[in-house]
């Protein structure tokens, strides 16, 4: 189906939006999306290594390997914490029922965007990526975006109006709420996990770890509490009475 459009405005450089009306837009539409396919299941099993939190354990596996990997800035933190919040959210997806799954874009950026004239939502593109896997994926995805600064760090408040208008459309459940912000984390460091591992490969790295805006910006969420409150006092929840 032809849609007459254009794409999405990017930042500076691409990497992101700060339209913040556009995506507080995208997040209610995917939360609809969600609601709409909420008993379909796809007809194939999707790679399940598509999925964030597989792509960081399978990181995690992979860097014990690299021989020599101390002298890259950076990295021995990094794995630090990667391994730390990973654990923790695995464990809290294996003992939690109420973290619903389902269909999942999993690659919701501005350039899969396409907007009229007037910059509002006219359709979301290329599911090509698309898995089932946990919902709170694509709000990732959104957050991970519209919600960054100008240096690609976390920009709490916009973080939390996209989290409240994805959920004031798809209310989330308490479990979600609570592992919403691990999961972000988890997000954002699968694809410099990948970045990462290329330029190991090739043996490219120029400042180390900070070569990879997603894992620096991973790093910076680490050991920081209060915006993981406030991404889910944001949240609208479900009465689950």
């Amino acid at each position: 189906m032809y849609v007459d459009g254009s794409r999405a405005p990017s930042r500076s450089g691409g990497f992101g939006s700060f339209d913040l009306a556009l995506g507080c837009e995208i997040a209610g539409a995917v939360a609809r999306m969600h609601r709409l396919t909420w008993e379909l299941r796809l007809p194939v099993r999707r790679a399940e290594r598509a999925d964030p939190l597989r792509r960081v354990e399978e990181f995690l596996e992979t860097v014990q390997g690299w021989h020599g990997r101390e002298i890259v800035p950076g990295v021995e933190e990094l794995v630090s914490g990667l391994a730390e919040v990973s654990s923790r959210v695995r464990s809290v997806l294996e003992r939690e029922q109420e973290i619903p799954s389902g269909l999942v874009h999993a690659d919701i950026t501005e350039t899969n965007v396409l907007v009229d004239q007037d910059g509002h939502l006219l359709a979301l593109l290329d599911f090509d990526d698309c898995l089932d896997s946990y919902r709170l994926y694509d709000l990732c995805s959104v957050v991970s975006s519209w919600g960054l600064d100008d240096e690609r760090r976390l920009d709490v408040e916009r973080a939390a109006r996209l989290i409240s208008a994805y959920t004031e459309a798809r209310p989330v459940t308490q479990a979600e709420q609570q592992v919403l912000p691990g999961l972000l984390m988890v997000y954002v460091a699968a694809g410099g996990c990948e970045f990462l591992t290329g330029v190991w490969e090739r043996k490219a790295f120029v400042d180390g770890v900070s070569d990879s805006f997603a894992a620096t910006t991973f790093l910076s969420l680490l050991g920081d509490t209060p915006w993981q409150d406030s991404l889910r006092d944001a949240c609208v929840v479900a009465d689950q009475r």
